[in-house]
């Protein structure tokens, strides 16, 4: 009866350090297809200049009077988004979408955040405008690009009681 004790507790030994080993690797794991966004002072200024891209596809997340989100994304690129919505944006009609941005509350996670967005390998292949901060890309294969509605980052978003939900 001790020899089968002993040798539970033997085992058990090993599982703890083993279980904690297999929770450290799963954390650690990057998503080797998705993209990044990187935030940029510059194009923050490209937007509210009313500078459109040059062979650069537009998107947009909201209603078209008024986006939540503007998404620019290289013209060599297929987008797959349910909700984004392609527009054939000109700079008149940017500048009126930048003038309704000033309806977005002015707290500090309303800021207005220009990005650029890469691919896996790091290469530019769009940028972004919103009063979010957050977007998902990925990238299954080929040059198609799978984008996510914007969010805010985690640890960034409002209680549920902040009329900035939308």
């Amino acid at each position: 009866m001790k020899k089968i004790l002993q040798s539970r507790l033997k085992l058990h030994r090993f599982r703890l350090p083993l279980l904690g080993f297999c929770l450290l690797l799963t954390g650690c794991i990057v998503c080797e297809n998705c993209g990044s966004i990187r935030r940029s002072h510059d194009i923050t200024t490209l937007f509210l200049n009313n500078e459109v891209v040059p062979g650069y596809t537009y998107y947009y997340n909201g209603e078209l009077q008024w986006p939540k989100a503007i998404l620019a994304i290289d013209a060599g690129y297929t987008v797959e988004a349910e909700f984004w919505k392609p527009v054939d944006l000109t700079g008149q009609e940017l500048s009126d979408w930048m003038d309704r941005t000033s309806t977005w509350k002015g707290t500090r996670q309303t800021e207005k955040n220009g990005a650029e967005v890469f691919n896996p390998a790091g290469e530019r292949i769009g940028v972004f405008f919103s009063k979010y901060d957050n977007l998902v890309t990925k990238f299954p294969g080929g040059n198609v690009v799978q984008v996510y509605p914007p969010s805010y980052q985690a640890g960034q978003g409002l209680g549920p009681g902040s009329k900035d939900r939308n």
